[in-house]
């Protein structure tokens, strides 16, 4: 008898904090499969917020994020940049249409666990005649390179995994070739 009690007791303690993870997991954004690079999307100081589209995305292996916030990336060692804001540069090809994508985004994933993802627009237009060159010589990969500065200071401090990102005919494409970031 007291152990039905006592069982009573700890359910009376669970149905409350039940209640909020039930609330919480139902306030999360609404999955779309919106025109955005890769999912839903929104503001989120400077970046924007990705909602996951539920649809997994075509993978590509044709990119090089080359450098982040002024270092060149060797390994697969995250860097720890030095500001919230730092550049990042490299390049990207559609592996399908050999050709350099007209707008991409370098997307930001949380490596805490939490499943959220930022993304920065960037439009390639850097001549890279080395990419180019290394891609059969196709006239569309000479403007493959980009260079941005990413603004992360609405980021949580911890690591971020960096890939990138296009729109391919409707589909999303990834490419990830290892680099991450430790912000401070």
């Amino acid at each position: 008898m007291n152990h039905l009690i006592i069982q009573r007791m700890n359910m009376k303690r669970l149905v409350p904090l039940a209640l909020v993870l039930l609330v919480a997991a139902c306030s999360r954004p609404e999955q779309s499969a919106s025109g955005d690079p890769a999912g839903a999307a929104a503001e989120n100081g400077g970046l924007i917020v990705e909602v996951p589209s539920g649809v997994a995305p075509t993978l590509s292996g044709t990119c090089n994020i080359e450098a982040v916030d002024g270092v060149v990336v060797q390994d697969m060692n995250p860097i720890a940049v030095k500001a919230r804001r730092f550049p990042v540069a490299g390049w990207l090809i559609d592996e399908v249409g050999g050709d350099a994508p007209s707008e991409l985004v370098v997307r930001i994933a949380s490596q805490s666990g939490d499943g959220r993802v930022w993304q920065h627009k960037v439009v390639p237009a850097i001549e890279r005649p080395d990419v180019q060159q290394a891609h059969g010589g196709a006239a569309g990969a000479l403007k493959s390179g980009f260079s941005s500065e990413i603004d992360a200071s609405a980021l949580d401090a911890g690591t971020y995994r960096l890939t990138l990102s296009y729109r391919r005919g409707g589909q999303s494409v990834v490419c990830d070739n290892g680099r991450a970031v430790i912000l401070k």
